[in-house]
């Protein structure tokens, strides 16, 4: 009687065997957001590859604030202490294929990178157009991203009743591990 899991195993590493390593992450990341694995992932990476934990002592801003897309550049210096200084180079680090995965990618550029408390979809989408890589949905990625279990995004407000007011997000600790892995896991 043949075991499934040997059967799947075999059937991945074939589907790997002429792929390079690059190819092989981005598929394995579609995987695990598909399935609902980012946490049954996280136990099982290198420790050179372990997310950092977010710092959960700010508390969420209630501004719907200007568009944060504007500056698309940050000083060497920035509170992130990050080394992307064009959202170009984060999401190229990222290489999102889904769409849940470039908003989630442009969402922590504005919260972590720029260091805002919250965004909106607006101001995500600008960034992904202005790449050429703008989402006809984006709200639809940001619900696959409260969606997932857990959630990578939370929505803190809404502004006004009908289906089409501003609502305002922000990303969640998992959301953060989730790119950081992204990140290392192609660097």
């Amino acid at each position: 009687m043949a075991d499934p899991e040997i059967d799947a195993m075999s059937k991945v590493s074939e589907a790997f065997a002429d792929l390079d390593e690059a190819t092989q992450a981005r598929i394995l990341r579609w995987a695990a957001d598909k399935y609902g694995l980012v946490q049954a992932l996280e136990g099982s990476r290198p420790p050179s590859a372990a997310p950092l934990q977010e710092d959960r002592s700010a508390e969420v801003s209630d501004t719907t604030g200007g568009d944060q897309a504007e500056v698309q550049q940050v000083s060497a210096t920035s509170t992130s202490g990050s080394e992307y200084l064009h959202f170009a180079d984060l999401y190229n680090a990222c290489q999102p294929i889904t769409s849940a995965q470039k908003a989630l990618t442009a969402a922590y550029w504005v919260q972590v990178i720029q260091g805002a408390d919250s965004f909106q979809s607006l101001t995500l989408n600008k960034l992904l157009k202005d790449l050429g890589y703008g989402l006809d949905r984006i709200n639809d990625a940001l619900a696959s991203n409260i969606a997932a279990k857990p959630a990578l995004v939370l929505q803190v407000k809404r502004g006004g009743s009908s289906q089409q007011s501003r609502k305002t997000y922000k990303m969640t600790g998992a959301g953060i591990s989730s790119i950081k892995a992204s990140i290392s896991g192609n660097s």
